[in-house]
């Protein structure tokens, strides 16, 4: 029996029955030592290659799932649908408390159904974009899980393009708080992940995490440290007073100058009322001007979102929730309105008018988008928005 051996510098011939070593140096057996040598130094290139990346299943980090509203974006998706709706179809947004009350899953499919939300302009928040985007040159596997609408999900996933896959709500399922959690535990287990939310229904996500991500203030910080592991902290101010007045500050402030003399006059002259009416008609008109601020700034959302400078404004860039804004005039409305019956009927009428021009201009598009929206041939020349 016979056998090859590349031993020193010549292959040699092991004979095992005359237990011999014989040298040979033919052709043939030297050009078989030039291809083992050749093969030898590709093998030794390949094992010094560098390694290609690793697979999402040999991932070692745990997934990274990342809430929407008030956590990517700083303001709530259904709001400002709810907003859109009302400046494009006021009478289908009356519709709104109906659809409620079969449950805020129905009212948000609803809204879906019915409205386009561009998702391009929304308030995004860059600190939690630079963390998404390190994780994700990590090779780390991350998704979107929200209560939102799946669709809006889908149309911020596929602008940001920073997820690996959607989770949100859709045929009306609400995906949040405890129901978010279990179906975060079915598809990861328990500590399987790691999450980041930014109020308190997200305490229960937070409980079934490995590690929990807060976008919020320290109130919330202290309790989600109660239930889990905070691996960083997305530090958000709460809105001051002067945020509000920014946001209460209107166009028709300035009439307030000249109703002042008037009824001061009213109240001074003969026949005129007392100073307690004075008073009244002033007040009044402070609450309507207030409140019409207000619906001012919630019916140009997506006009001062889309422009590189108004974008800054309290609702348009989420420092002020578009849903207080909300509740905020339609209370200053309110008041106004159960104080305007006592004021003289000239200056009853002629709040009523200034009610009834602000309302027809906010539930009229036509108007409001000549008053508001940026015309198609000026949003060229108008410094461009970079999306995230």
């Amino acid at each position: 029996m016979v056998s090859n051996l590349l031993i020193g510098p010549l292959p040699l011939i092991a004979d095992k029955d005359i237990g011999i070593t014989i040298p040979v140096a033919t052709p043939a057996l030297l050009i078989m030592r030039r291809v083992n040598r050749l093969a030898f130094r590709v093998a030794s290139w390949h094992d010094n290659a560098p390694m290609p990346p690793a697979s999402p299943s040999h991932r070692t980090e745990p997934p990274l799932c990342v809430d929407l509203d008030g956590t990517l974006i700083a303001s709530d998706t259904l709001a400002d649908s709810f907003c859109r709706m009302v400046r494009q179809a006021p009478l289908t947004a009356l519709q709104a408390p109906l659809w409620l009350l079969y449950g805020w899953p129905r009212l948000k499919d609803e809204m879906v159904a019915r409205t386009v939300l561009p998702v391009t302009h929304l308030p995004y928040r860059p600190e939690v974009l630079r963390h998404l985007r390190r994780e994700r040159e990590k090779g780390r596997e991350i998704l979107l899980v929200t209560a939102s609408a799946q669709r809006i999900a889908e149309d911020v996933a596929a602008t940001t393009q920073l997820f690996d896959e959607v989770i949100g709500s859709a045929h009306g399922e609400g995906l949040l708080g405890t129901r978010k959690a279990q179906r975060l535990v079915e598809r990861f287990g328990v500590g399987g992940f790691d999450y980041i939310g930014d109020c308190r229904a997200d305490l229960a996500v937070w409980a079934k995490a490995r590690r929990s991500l807060v976008v919020g203030g320290e109130p919330l910080v202290r309790q989600a440290r109660r239930v889990a592991e905070v691996e960083a902290v997305f530090a958000v101010p709460a809105p001051g007073r002067s945020t509000w007045m920014e946001a209460m500050a209107s166009r028709s402030w300035p009439w307030l100058f000249l109703l002042a003399p008037a009824a001061l006059l009213f109240a001074t002259g003969e026949g005129g009322g007392s100073l307690a009416t004075t008073g009244l008609i002033a007040a009044v008109f402070c609450l309507g001007f207030a409140a019409f601020a207000l619906l001012d700034g919630l019916m140009a959302l997506d006009a001062d979102r889309a422009d590189s400078q108004r974008r800054h404004r309290p609702f348009a860039s989420g420092r002020l929730p578009v849903l207080h804004g909300v509740l905020l005039f339609g209370a200053l409305l309110l008041a106004a309105a159960g104080i305007a019956p006592l004021l003289p009927w000239p200056w009853g009428l002629a709040f009523a008018g200034y009610a009834a021009l602000e309302l027809g201009l906010a539930f009229r598009p036509g108007v409001r988008e000549r008053w508001f929206d940026i015309p198609a041939s000026k949003r060229e020349s108008l410094p461009a928005v970079t999306p995230p």
